[in-house]
């Protein structure tokens, strides 16, 4: 069956934090790229501008080698895919770097394609989404990781769900 959304997707802009999306948005990269094979290693925080500026939600992967455009085209807009799903829209600003990181794939189909691509995976794993979701809300609130610095990137990261973590909830 080929999952069709009918109704253009629908972007809003925010102008204040919303926890909620943020945590649908990563729990969605997630569970997407966990379903096409990708290797999920933590989801957090990363500082990516400075360590006094608000930190940027994030999903951490093993690597994007070997995986086809098709894929990793689909696992970019899993987290709008879950904006979708569960909010009924996204935040277009969250989803700029997803969007150009799907630009720089030079897919041959349209982003509406991948989009409904993974929430089609995403309806499929509803509970696994939802419990992924559910821990991120807690751990947002009440952190079982200190911060660290990223001996690669040098950046100020935290991690709320260790790759063992995330197994266990799907």
């Amino acid at each position: 069956m080929i999952w069709e959304v009918y109704v253009p997707f629908t972007g809003i802009m925010l102008f204040e934090e919303e926890p909620e999306r943020e945590c649908w948005h990563e729990a969605g990269h997630a569970i997407v790229g966990h379903h096409l094979g990708l290797t999920v290693l933590a989801i957090g925080y990363s500082w990516v501008s400075g360590e006094n500026a608000d930190p940027n939600p994030s999903t951490w992967m093993a690597t994007y080698d070997g995986f086809d455009n098709h894929a990793l085209a689909t696992h970019a807009l899993g987290g709008m895919a879950a904006e979708i799903t569960k909010l009924g829209d996204y935040d277009m600003g969250a989803s700029n770097s997803d969007g150009q990181h799907f630009q720089e794939l030079g897919c041959s189909f349209s982003r509406d394609h991948y989009t409904n691509e993974a929430v089609r995976i995403l309806a499929e794993r509803d509970a696994a989404l939802v419990r992924v979701y559910d821990r991120l809300m807690k751990e947002r609130m009440n952190p079982s990781y200190p911060p660290f610095e990223d001996t690669i990137d040098h950046m100020k990261k935290q991690v709320h769900l260790t790759r063992e973590e995330f197994e266990a909830l799907m």
